[in-house]
């Protein structure tokens, strides 16, 4: 007989900051489900829960102190052990229904239609530019690092759906960082960001300045003898990146 693959679903969200795991707790629903029973703790008391913690994370954009600190990481601890509980649950369930079944993508099924995660082989995450999170008036930016010596440039404009390239942008943002927190957002309004990254070429004795280098995930400026930056007017001098979209609450 062959054997049947078993269904692991992730349960440790050690790696997950308490505003991650807030919003994955409330992304689950298991009421309702014909294939479960017996959750260690209600959809109700679960998502009471992870609103109470987010309540607080949205608090600490704007109050840093210990106190609500601690407040935060004592209600995310017990989603955190609620949500350990309610997803082993949900795999002892999926394996049940594959050995019941013979069928591994019901248990995957089951799985993902109540808002849990299967756990695969690592993956190198590809970062290439992601939204990380956002709340009201903000938005965590996160791009893929290209050198030790780059720098990163945002800019940002409000549209009026997904999909549309905004007419105008706000100031332009350059950051040596590759995690970038903007506030002051308007909230209510959909906004695209786009963002180029700057990684000067290596100086050498033949460094031409009549000439520039660029490569696909950066714009390079080319540097002198002189230690001069030199800049060609072209229509466009960066490299910008593809649009992404985010609703600021």
């Amino acid at each position: 007989m062959a054997k049947i693959k078993k269904i692991v679903v992730i349960r440790d969200l050690s790696d997950k900051d308490n505003t991650e795991v807030s919003k994955m707790a409330l992304g689950t629903k298991t009421t309702g489900d014909p294939d479960v029973t017996n959750m260690p703790v209600s959809d109700t008391d679960f998502h009471k829960q992870a609103n109470d913690s987010l309540d607080v994370q949205v608090q600490r954009q704007t109050d840093q102190s210990k106190s609500l600190t601690a407040k935060g990481n004592e209600l995310c601890s017990k989603v955190r052990t609620s949500y350990f509980q309610n997803s082993g649950r949900i795999q002892d369930l999926a394996n049940n229904l594959v050995a019941t079944t013979g069928s591994y993508d019901a248990g995957v099924a089951l799985v993902l239609r109540c808002g849990y995660l299967l756990k695969t082989k690592s993956e190198v995450h590809p970062r290439g530019f992601e939204i990380i999170d956002s709340g009201p008036g903000w938005v965590h930016l996160r791009v893929k690092a290209v050198g030790n010596r780059a720098g990163y440039i945002f800019r940002l404009g409000i549209t009026t759906e997904k999909g549309v390239i905004p007419t105008t942008f706000l100031t332009i943002l350059f950051s040596l960082q590759c995690e970038v927190v903007i506030m002051g957002l308007k909230s209510g309004s959909m906004y695209g960001f786009q963002f180029a990254s700057i990684l000067p070429v290596a100086q050498t004795k033949n460094s031409d300045p009549s000439q520039t280098a660029s490569s696909k995930t950066a714009t390079t400026t080319m540097s002198t003898k002189a230690n001069k930056t030199v800049y060609v007017m072209t229509n466009e001098i960066y490299q910008w990146s593809d649009f992404i979209y985010q609703g600021v609450q």
